[in-house]
């Protein structure tokens, strides 16, 4: 299967951002949710991993287009500094890494991607419009798997996409654990891969939220957000072979090797 099929593939960039200088998290988080939800309903789809995670080859590899963008890694809605990206609070006066000055520095949400030498490079929620709202890209729905994607009102990383020209996309509210991500996306790409309309699909993943501590806080978390309206499902730009399930090894193969 590629992208010149004569029948398009359901395609999905997946960018897994993981910066030396930040946290950890699981290195293989929403992935095999991803996965094993496209692979449960036999869906077959096109997956590309983003490599090197860095807001350059991110303006490369969207040329390519891509129906879904799927961001897996750390954001937050605060300070950036102006001289090297790092992240800070609003309470902040001079940057932890290099000293600038912080001062009058408006809010904003970020995504943290990685340098090449592997450390965080911030990339602001105007900048990431800029890449992946163009008119003439496919990309249909934004996925921000990262904290504090959808803070901050008028000023949040995903109001800003939609704003800008995406249809649909899907942030977290606040700060969100990785194992309630993973639990939420697998039924979510599930019922992508049946044909299901993105609502439904983020109503049908919702539930399993209610697993997890603070089970209420965590459901209002996820925030679905569309300016128009959607075909009835994203099935027009995907193909599903039930004959010919994927094996689960050929679908890593197929990200490592892309």
């Amino acid at each position: 299967m590629t992208a010149t099929d004569a029948n398009p593939a359901f395609r999905i960039l997946l960018i897994v951002s993981r910066p030396l200088d930040q946290p950890d998290l699981p290195h293989l988080g929403d992935q095999w949710s991803l996965i094993n939800g496209l692979k449960a309903v036999n869906a077959h789809a096109y997956l590309k991993i983003l490599r090197p995670p860095t807001i350059e080859q991110l303006r490369t590899e969207v040329l390519a287009g891509y129906q879904i963008v799927h961001f897996d890694g750390h954001g937050d809605f605060g300070i950036c500094c102006p001289n090297c990206g790092m992240l800070h609070d609003k309470s902040t006066k001079k940057c932890d890494r290099c000293s600038a000055s912080l001062e009058r520095l408006k809010e904003g949400g970020y995504l943290a991607f990685e340098r090449e030498d592997g450390a965080l490079e911030s990339l602001s929620s105007q900048d990431l419009a800029e890449i992946v709202a163009y008119p003439d890209y496919s990309t249909r729905l934004v996925i921000l798997s990262a904290c504090k994607s959808a803070a901050g009102d008028e000023n949040s990383i995903l109001q800003t996409l939609v704003n800008k020209g995406i249809p649909t996309v899907l942030g977290m509210k606040d700060t969100i654990p990785a194992k309630a991500t993973q639990a939420f996306f697998k039924p979510f790409y599930a019922a992508l891969g049946k044909g299901t309309p993105i609502s439904n699909a983020f109503n049908t993943a919702l539930p399993t939220l209610k697993h997890f501590d603070e089970a209420t806080k965590l459901n209002e978390i996820p925030s679905l957000e569309e300016i128009r309206r959607m075909p009835s499902s994203l099935r027009a730009n995907m193909r599903v072979e039930r004959s010919q399930p994927i094996p689960i090894c050929f679908m890593a193969c197929l990200i490592t090797s892309s």
